[in-house]
């Protein structure tokens, strides 16, 4: 059921491109980092005088300008040391998925260096092309070029899942058996033809790696996990980012790795999270936030969590949090009830969809709300509402709904 493909993808071609900064666009944001900058040197937000860790965050993005500062490397140079080796005992074995007896359970600094491990560890085991949903995060398929593998865009569907119809049809132009990324998107999963279809492309020797950072609150108990208790029966991984929805500033997990790879951290991941941490303690100062981010689009060599954050997971009060956040999202859900709501139940904060989605979402950012899921031309019809019940009546307002 593999065709042919005319296209030769180097290994390090996209590694060298991210050093070069010809991937400016998803990875640096220079736009932001401009923004960024100049509410650093205004000291606007009281940023000036915040003396924490290193001495401040200008400090801290000082310390790590200098310390990251690298020059232009040809394709492949240094790669080593850019990103981590993982030993696979799958590598004997190309091109087959082998069942994970032991699920390994493996914590990472960010969602990012999850999918890099899973990523390093395909191309050990000879994969070298992915399938992935055309909306999604660019985190999400940028490991996976940074190893050299190719990634093919496949059409979704109306709820933001795979289209079960162009998945079929991208699995049969294959090579050979590849990587399918299914992002449970909006908190959906695969059921119907979607899942038949992930089944049975299973079975012709493609691996699945399931995303569940829109699921982390319904899957929390399955993600946080030791090691050796459970496995997903219809995925050969499970990943996700756990600070999306998550109470935690960092973190990602990775289950069904075939062996624990050796994990360290380094200096560009250590700035990440003590900037992080002030980000945390002040959460009224935007310009820390952009700089968590920023610092995230360049620290993909993966690391692991934090320890602080990692006991902060098994504390009573943070599956407290969790229980709060879910019965929180069952009353937005039931308060747009009444709408096309393409994610009804889920722990996620309700989507709709809408013929005035564009003047709804223009509404809900004229109020000062941030609407990050969005793709243009693949969620035009959809709008993903805020966790605020003040946004709730802007949405019924702007719909003409009963309610508003």
């Amino acid at each position: 059921m593999f065709g042919r493909s005319n296209r030769e993808h180097r290994p390090g071609q996209a590694l060298a491109q991210v050093l070069q900064g010809s991937l400016a666009l998803p990875l640096v944001k220079r736009r932001r980092r401009r923004q960024v900058q100049a509410q650093l040197d205004a000291g606007v937000g009281g940023v000036d005088a915040l003396a924490a860790g290193a001495g401040g965050v200008r400090e801290l993005l000082a310390q790590f300008r200098r310390r990251h500062r690298q020059p232009p490397r040809t394709a492949g140079a240094g790669r080593d040391q850019q990103v981590l080796h993982v030993t696979s005992v799958r590598r004997a074995y190309p091109g087959r998925m082998l069942p994970a007896q032991q699920p390994q359970t493996v914590f990472t600094v960010a969602g990012r260096h999850a999918f890099a491990l899973v990523a390093r560890e395909a191309r050990a085991d000879g994969v070298r092309e992915v399938l992935a949903p055309r909306v999604r995060c660019t985190a999400m398929t940028i490991p996976f070029e940074l190893e050299g593998l190719r990634v093919n865009n496949v059409e979704c569907g109306p709820t933001g899942l795979l289209d079960p119809g162009p998945l079929t049809a991208a699995l049969a132009a294959c090579t050979r058996p590849p990587l399918i990324l299914h992002a449970e998107t909006f908190g959906n999963r695969a059921d119907g033809e979607l899942r038949t279809a992930l089944a049975a492309a299973r079975r012709s020797g493609a691996r699945i790696v399931v995303d569940a950072t829109h699921t982390a609150l319904e899957r929390a108990d399955e993600l946080l996990a030791d090691a050796g208790t459970t496995h997903h029966p219809d995925a050969d991984y499970l990943v996700a980012s756990l600070r999306k929805l998550l109470p935690i500033p960092l973190g990602g997990v990775v289950r069904g790795l075939a062996s624990p790879p050796e994990l360290a951290g380094d200096p560009l991941n250590a700035d990440l999270t003590a900037v992080a941490e002030i980000a945390e303690r002040r959460p009224g100062v935007p310009a820390l936030k952009d700089a968590v981010e920023d610092l995230l689009d360049i620290a993909w060599a993966p690391a692991p969590m934090p320890g602080t954050y990692r006991v902060r997971l098994a504390l009573p009060e943070f599956n407290a949090e969790l229980s709060r956040r879910r019965a929180r999202l069952a009353r937005l859900h039931a308060a747009v009830a009444d709408l096309d709501v393409v994610n009804p139940g889920v722990a996620h904060p309700p989507v709709i969809a809408h013929p005035r989605a564009a003047a709804i979402r223009a509404a809900l950012a004229r109020a000062g709300f941030s609407l990050p899921l969005h793709w243009d031309g693949a969620t035009d019809g959809l709008v993903a509402l805020p966790d605020d019940p003040q946004a709730i009546k802007i949405v019924h307002r702007s719909a003409g709904s009963r309610r508003s």
